[in-house]
């Protein structure tokens, strides 16, 4: 296994959200929502957050400042304006972000309550995600091939823009590709990553080269930097499992690789602490490696995790 790091701001841009929700919106009776008197857009908004069940999360000083971007935006459209796609694929990566908020919420992790949907409840959303899943990968896909095969100066990579969209895009929606990937079965995603998503990260690793100033994290990522993250947790496990089932007697070097691995992401604030819940498969692997390992096996991170030192990992 071959492990990088990644430092790169998290930059969301939610203009012309609301207005492309007012478009949306399935109008379904009054009776769904009397009890918040609100107008139709107000209306609309509510009953698209609670499709992804994360309504009780917003606040109404949140909606009304959506809804007043809306028709600020309105007032300002721009028929010819050239990022019109880009805004619309803003909305469904709205959507997934709600969905990630809900799953945490409910005390699950991103990826793994994507993986493994327990309730009738969540099997329902995740189908909803999936039709944004599916619009965001579709364009981001054919974004990255006319992009890639432009003269380099007339493509310039991506403009920047597009180029911090798009790796917001691939932190958020690759993990749940991956998710995708070995429930059914399979193995080594990384050497069978789609290629959209490693020019996208190549374009931001050059980009990030070329900026000289850095900044230096302090607080935990709201989102995993490292998109495969969770492939590298995935064939952990699969390691472990075939070491202990006599299936492998040389995984111990690439075991400790991937501990070194994890630590430094620690060290950099580079993951989410959703993925130090309980349950999570981080946390699975952990449990079955440290029982493989015997209590008085001891290195940086099993040091960490004996002392129960994400817990205050924020």
């Amino acid at each position: 296994m071959k492990f990088s790091n990644e430092d790169s701001s998290q930059v969301y841009d939610y203009m012309n959200v609301l207005s492309s929700i007012r478009r949306k919106v399935l109008y379904r009776g009054s009776s769904e929502l009397d009890e918040f008197n609100l107008n139709s857009l107000r209306a609309g908004i509510n009953l698209q957050l609670k499709e992804v069940d994360v309504l009780s999360d917003i606040t109404n000083d949140d909606i009304e400042k959506m809804e007043n971007q809306a028709k600020l935006n309105k007032r300002k459209k721009n028929p010819y304006e050239p990022t019109k796609k880009l805004n619309e694929m803003k909305i469904s990566l709205t959507y997934m972000e709600w969905y990630m908020t809900g799953q945490k919420r409910k005390g699950c992790g991103y990826y793994d309550g994507y993986k493994n949907p327990k309730t009738r409840e969540e099997i329902v959303g995740q189908q909803e995600i999936l039709k944004h899943q599916g619009r965001l990968n579709q364009y981001w896909k054919d974004i990255v091939v006319e992009k890639d095969r432009m003269p380099q100066k007339e493509g310039a990579k991506l403009r920047k823009r597009w180029l911090l969209g798009g790796n917001n895009y691939r932190r958020i929606v690759e993990p749940l590709d991956i998710a995708e990937y070995y429930k059914k079965g399979n193995v080594k995603y990384i050497e069978n990553r789609p290629n959209h998503y490693k020019l996208l990260e190549k374009w931001l690793d050059e980009d990030k080269d070329s900026n000289s100033s850095e900044v230096t994290r302090i607080k935990a990522a709201s989102l995993t930097e490292d998109s495969c993250f969770w492939a590298h947790v995935e064939e952990a496990l699969i390691l472990l499992r075939n070491m202990v089932n006599g299936g492998s007697i040389n995984a111990d070097k690439e075991l400790e690789e991937f501990e070194a691995y994890v630590m430094r992401e620690i060290e950099n604030y580079a993951v989410s602490p959703d993925v130090f819940l309980k349950g999570s498969s981080l946390m699975t692997w952990w449990n079955e490696y440290k029982a493989y390992k015997g209590t008085a096996y001891a290195s940086e991170f099993a040091r960490y995790m004996n002392k129960a030192s994400y817990d205050s990992y924020k």
